[in-house]
């Protein structure tokens, strides 16, 4: 029996383990280039639809207008992610993100869709009451 939870949690660990991974750094650089304004890469992950919508929205102008240095670090700012995948669509997920320095999770939940090349659509933001 011992030998068969061990099989069992180390093939969970290295089937479930690299997706995660995957989606954990994908939203994780999504948020980054955001924040950095940094229109190439987040053209190579985000969907055209999704991209014309930052556009739009006004969302790729500077966020940091005071001080332009104190943005953040790709590799030191890194955001705590919690997220579930949608029961029937596999490639549906809800996404809470928060800052390594907030103590709790946002009310805003993310409806994400992962397109088959690995681009992320963002669909709309739901509050959800808790």
């Amino acid at each position: 029996m011992k030998i068969l939870m061990t099989f069992l949690l180390f093939s969970y660990s290295c089937f479930a383990g690299p997706e995660k991974k995957d989606f954990t750094q994908l939203m994780n650089n999504y948020f980054d280039y955001v924040l950095q304004e940094d229109e190439e890469k987040l053209q190579t992950i985000l969907s055209q639809e999704y991209y014309q919508h930052l556009k739009k929205t006004k969302s790729l102008e500077p966020i940091y207008e005071k001080n332009r240095k104190n943005k953040p670090d790709p590799k030191n700012r890194k955001f705590d992610l919690t997220y579930q995948k949608a029961s029937v669509d596999k490639d549906l997920y809800f996404v809470n993100i928060k800052d390594p320095k907030a103590s709790d999770f946002d009310d805003q939940w993310y409806e994400v869709r992962v397109q088959k090349n690995k681009k992320l659509k963002i669909m709309k933001v739901r509050i959800i009451d808790n």
